[in-house]
């Protein structure tokens, strides 16, 4: 196994076409007939109307409960976007705040929580983030891997650590059915062939407890309804893996303005940035096999993280609808040499098949019950040459704000030229670091820092009690939406109009320009 396009048989969907019907399940009963039925038809006709997506919201998870995965007890949610931010121990047991109303749960001693075996598919840079994440994780085996290449390293490397037998699969049917859990981290181009093959693997009968997708679900929104219809159709929880509506900084925030934002009223303005030097791999520069350039990329964490940072207290995550976007993307750095050739070197070339590397999208939201309007700012690049990855969060609300940013460090490092020795790695004191001497910011717990643990932690809670997570696939269909119209509104030059029944319509079946691989039209 070379390559993913190899792996799954040389397929790579060409944007202009409809991508290939999926593949029948034979045997499996009448799960498996009803499997037939719903995945084989979304290959061809593709999903419902988007205005069922976005219009009466339906309860994403279920009863609330405290999980005791983690000694860290901070990364469970409510059945509203209310964390459980404060826990404290008393001779009763645990005792979980929120609200203001504190609820007795079962003494972590006497519980006997399952082990759960993940299994996951891709072994690049986000999986090697979760395999770190995992170490923080209680109850959970890191049971297998199967990918193209980097599969005999993570093993190893999570062996090490202790996490589980990790064993290699060469089949991504022989992983789904040793695993309670499989995460799919792999390219956004080999998405939906992969989620064809678990289906197929679940065809005798075999049960998983949970499937999970990394952020972005998929490169368009016909895409991401069919990844979402074939989950349904094997009636498998899920969980959209955004880290960043997980976050600690953001999460704790709230929880202290929860008092406040109830006597005052809910923020209407949220600024949401992420930025860095770049991608580390070459597909996820090629605008066709990762869906666009920095907004598909990036902007999918900062729209969803300041969607977050808006909707009330008590409100379901997709509560707030959606009316306006508009979006400006350019082509600013990676474009010029020496850059241009620094690409080329990698396979990439942004002279002919370019993506953006700068988008700036505001997207204004109504609240269906107060009628209220809010705006979200999401403003990504892949040009920021500075210390390394920043993510930066601005909410303001009605006499209240709050601002996190991942750059503001307890920890730092000097190395002079006189010290003739560079940092030993750089990424692992700050991803993206762009220098390995001098004056260094230093984060001791990245992992932790960017919400990777609590959203394991809420993800398997969920799959424990047979429910999504907090952020299901749903959710994650909604977000790339979203991502689309902000494309259509820089290709088209004009505000899109979500309250359109036409310009949904038109959403469907929209691939953008830059996506197509003709994005010299587009910037």
């Amino acid at each position: 196994m070379e390559n993913w396009t190899q792996r799954l048989g040389g397929y790579v969907p060409n944007r202009r076409e409809t991508p290939p019907p999926t593949r029948g399940l034979a045997g499996g009963g009448e799960q498996a007939a009803h499997v037939v039925a719903v995945v084989g038809r979304v290959g061809v006709e593709g999903g419902p109307p988007l205005r069922a997506a976005t219009g009466e919201t339906q309860p994403l998870y279920g009863q609330s409960r405290l999980s005791l995965r983690s000694g860290l007890l901070g990364g469970r949610y409510e059945q509203s976007l209310r964390p459980l931010a404060l826990a404290t121990a008393s001779s009763g047991g645990w005792e979980a705040q929120s609200s203001g109303v504190q609820k007795k749960v079962e003494s972590a001693f006497e519980r006997d929580l399952p082990m759960l075996k993940v299994g996951m598919i891709g072994a690049g840079f986000v999986a090697g983030f979760h395999e770190r994440a995992l170490r923080s994780v209680r109850n959970v085996e890191f049971a297998g891997i199967c990918a193209p290449k980097g599969a005999e390293e993570l093993s190893k490397r999570a062996r090490a650590n202790r996490l589980g037998d990790a064993r290699v699969y060469k089949s991504i049917s022989e992983l789904t059915q040793a695993v309670d859990v499989v995460c799919l981290f792999a390219p956004n181009f080999a998405r939906l062939d992969i989620m064809r093959e678990i289906a197929k693997a679940l065809e005798d009968g075999t049960q998983l407890k949970g499937i999970i997708v990394e952020k972005p679900l998929a490169r368009n929104l016909r895409e991401a309804d069919t990844l979402v219809r074939i989950a349904k159709a094997l009636n498998v929880p899920t969980a959209y893996f955004e880290n960043q509506i997980h976050m600690p900084a953001v999460v704790q925030a709230r929880a202290q303005l929860a008092q406040v934002e109830k006597s005052m009223g809910p923020a209407h303005l949220a600024r949401s940035a992420e930025e860095h030097g770049g991608p580390h791999e070459p597909w996820f520069w090629d605008p066709t096999t990762q869906g666009g350039g920095v907004c598909c990329d990036m902007g999918c964490h900062s729209i969803a993280c300041g969607m977050f940072m808006l909707t009330p207290d008590g409100k379901p995550m997709d509560y707030l609808k959606a009316v306006r976007v508009n979006a400006t993307m350019a082509l600013l750095k990676w474009g010029k040499e020496p850059w241009l050739g620094q690409l080329k070197d990698r396979g990439v070339d942004y002279s002919t098949t370019p993506a953006e590397d700068y988008s700036s999208v505001s997207i204004e939201f109504e609240d269906p019950e107060s009628k209220q309007r809010s705006i979200v700012q999401a403003t990504n690049s892949w040009m920021y040459d500075a210390p390394g990855l920043r993510l930066l969060m601005e909410t303001f609300g009605p006499g209240y704000s709050y601002t996190v940013n991942s750059l503001q460090s307890p920890a730092g490092m000097f190395i002079s030229d006189a010290a003739a020795t560079a940092v030993l790695d750089s990424e692992l004191a700050l991803e993206k670091s762009q220098a390995s001497r001098g004056s260094l910011i230093l984060q001791p717990d990245e992992i932790a820092l960017y919400g990777y643990v609590a959203e394991w932690l809420d993800a398997l809670a969920a799959f424990e009690e047979g429910r999504d997570a907090l952020l299901n696939l749903e959710y994650g269909k909604l977000i790339t939406m979203l991502i689309m119209a902000a494309y259509m509104s820089h290709e088209k030059k004009k505000t899109i109009d979500l309250t359109d029944s036409r310009t949904l319509d038109a959403l469907e079946d929209y691939v953008p320009l830059i996506q197509q691989g003709d994005g010299k039209q587009a910037l």
